[in-house]
């Protein structure tokens, strides 16, 4: 199938969470990276997380060896010692303290890792890819989990967890509102949905509608001041 140009491709609920809450950022300095994500912090968002749950998800299944994650750990420094560009040893130290928080903060708990489900959401008419970083059982019941490496308000957060909690039961998924929760490893936080999707159901399709409309406009580098205004959206809230 040919994608129309100017289409928007499937965006990361963290994509729709980051817009919606994005205070007086501008609509495409949001959009930028998930539009270029192989150009500047497109392709440092890409590096850093994905590499991290793969441990973390290897130390499960290992049945928490720590071996795991020790082993990761090793390679990442080995990498860093040997590497002249500041960016990738930046990336590699910024894996090295997410696995190491995780092991302080979340290494004593009893999760059976569960296989990896890809889950969407359809809002007005764009698809937001909402799947959990770990899908997991624990004491008999499954678990949804995001994980957070960086400083995300509680807004954030709750969009995040009630659009990927709604993907699930589209995706036929029985989950409760408490089995959605949200990791935060720099603060040792876990958070949980504050209510459901209806609440902010009118909140998240204007901005889906807003993104859509902007989507084609959003170039690589920032454009001038001026052109900018003329296309900013007011900022989305809810209440």
């Amino acid at each position: 199938m040919t994608v129309r140009s100017g289409a928007v491709p499937p965006l990361s609920v963290s994509c729709l969470a980051e817009y919606i809450t994005r205070g007086g950022r501008s609509p495409e300095s949001v959009l930028r990276p998930y539009k270029f994500k192989d150009l500047g912090e497109g392709r440092a968002r890409i590096v850093f997380h994905p590499p991290v749950l793969t441990v973390i998800r290897r130390f499960y299944k290992s049945n928490k060896d720590t071996r795991v994650i020790d082993t990761a750990i090793a390679a990442w420094e080995s990498k860093a010692g040997k590497t002249d560009k500041k960016s990738v040893r930046s990336k590699l130290h910024s894996n090295i303290k997410g696995l190491r928080l995780f092991l302080t903060r979340y290494g004593n708990k009893e999760f059976e890792i569960l296989p990896s489900r890809k889950i969407s959401y359809l809002i007005e008419q764009l698809i937001f890819t909402a799947s959990p970083d770990l899908w997991v059982k624990a004491n008999g019941r499954e678990l949804l989990i995001k994980v957070g490496f960086g400083k995300k308000g509680r807004s954030y957060v709750d969009v995040v967890l009630a659009v990927m909690r709604r993907a699930a039961l589209t995706h036929g998924y029985r989950v409760r509102q408490h089995e959605a929760l949200y990791l935060n490893l720099r603060t040792g936080e876990e958070m949980f949905p504050r209510f459901a999707y209806k609440r902010i159901a009118m909140t998240v399709s204007t901005a889906a509608r807003q993104i859509a409309r902007i989507w084609p406009t959003v170039t690589p580098s920032a454009a001038p001041a001026s052109s900018l205004s003329k296309r900013r959206d007011a900022i989305v809230t809810y209440r």
